[in-house]
């Protein structure tokens, strides 16, 4: 358990747990859906669900959003290894 076998890590997990809650929810948007070219809109991603009714959207995004994204994954990844090796 981290609380009894790591407790010094404690306080830093949950410092760290709001960037890795922000990379989730960003890395689901980009990672979950396929991607497509819109005559109109440009670079969606196509979104479906099948819970009760099958329903389709599209989602714009853009590169500025995809490399941010790609920052908060990255930030993330830092804040644990930095919680790891005690630094």
């Amino acid at each position: 358990m981290l609380e009894t076998d790591h407790p010094h890590l404690t306080a830093k997990f949950v410092a760290a747990k709001p960037l890795l809650t922000q990379a989730q929810k960003g890395r689901n948007r980009v990672i979950h859906g396929q991607w497509a070219n819109h005559p109109e809109q440009g670079i969606v991603k196509l979104r479906s669900s099948a819970r009760g009714k099958l329903k389709f959207s599209f989602e714009p995004i853009t590169v500025g959003e995809i490399e941010a994204i790609s920052l908060d994954v990255g930030n993330a990844g830092l804040a644990v290894l930095k919680m790891v090796v005690n630094k």
